[in-house]
């Protein structure tokens, strides 16, 4: 596979702590790419919502969630870049009753992709542990933007997981004071890694128009790197539209996930373990981030 050149990012320059901190409330894009977003969302309208309040939505996952006796972890996913002064979309996934298990076979099941009000979001975090078949319960984000379909998503608790629309891309967990990735999906399936020993983080990118992004670790006593995450999924009818903005949303979801590998990482090594991004998605190599990092510096500070 052919990667872009990729450089180690100063952490006042990536800003990890606003990656993997923010609220969910991305409706600061318009404030950076007032232009891109006009002609990016011309021909889209805002998600089919047949749900009016928060309340719709819990009985329907109450009724679809009622009929199989089995526990379920539940999980709720925001998306960032959603075309609405007041809505956010969100998408509510069953992750079956075996996040724990680091030997789990599971097919996430879709139950709702939507939107409502941010307040509605957050009472939807509180209600949904509350219905007899939640075993457990987590939020986080997918990858899904705009209108665009998600594939993947991320969760911190109970554990750390990434997963897809096909099963558990990794999990990892905590055995004998060592944080171990056990992989399920992807080009190292049935591998398990320490986290301990990884040198650095990467998220790769093919060459223009970068089809193909890859989340990679460096390993401290291998050259060989481990591919963790693979996304290649652009549809190439598309691809002569994509320009360095596209790029930069397109990946932001899989530099988050990134980020908190490396800060994971590093609590595990006891050591640095650095973030390395393609030059395209740094501000020295794409404009527009250097503008989302500006926006999210203004945001923070409430200006």
């Amino acid at each position: 596979m052919a990667y872009c050149i990729t450089r180690a990012i100063p952490s006042q320059m990536l800003r990890l702590t606003s990656l993997v901190h923010r609220e969910t409330n991305y409706s600061y894009l318009s404030k950076i790419t007032g232009k891109f977003i006009k002609k990016s969302l011309s021909g889209q309208a805002p998600t089919a919502n047949i749900y009016n309040t928060g309340e719709d939505v819990l009985q329907q996952i109450e009724k679809q969630i009622v009929a199989d006796s089995n526990p379920k972890h539940l999980f709720l996913g925001t998306c960032r870049y959603y075309n609405h002064k007041i809505n956010d979309r969100f998408t509510i996934v069953d992750l079956g009753d075996q996040l724990n298990n680091s030997s789990l076979d599971i097919s996430p099941q879709c139950l709702i992709d939507t939107s409502l009000p941010r307040n509605d979001i957050e009472d939807l975090k509180k209600s949904l542990p509350k219905l007899t078949r939640c075993a457990s319960f987590s939020v986080g984000e997918v990858d899904g933007y705009f209108e665009q379909p998600w594939q993947f998503g991320y969760t911190l608790e109970p554990v750390f997981a990434v997963f897809t629309t096909l099963g558990i891309q990794f999990v990892i967990q905590s055995i004998a004071n060592e944080k171990i990735m056990f992989l399920h999906k992807g080009a190292c399936r049935g591998q398990t890694i320490n986290l301990a020993d990884v040198k650095n983080v990467r998220v790769e990118v093919s060459d223009d128009p970068w089809s193909s992004r890859y989340l990679i670790f460096k390993m401290k006593d291998s050259e060989t790197p481990k591919e963790i995450i693979e996304d290649s999924r652009i549809d190439l009818n598309a691809e002569s539209k994509r320009d360095l903005a596209t790029l930069m949303i397109e990946t932001e979801w899989l530099v988050t996930v990134a980020a908190h590998l490396s800060i994971t990482a590093t609590t595990a090594a006891n050591r640095k373990v650095p973030l390395q991004l393609a030059d395209v998605l740094t501000s020295r190599g794409n404009p527009w981030v250097e503008m989302r990092n500006t926006a999210w510096v203004n945001d923070s500070n409430g200006t």
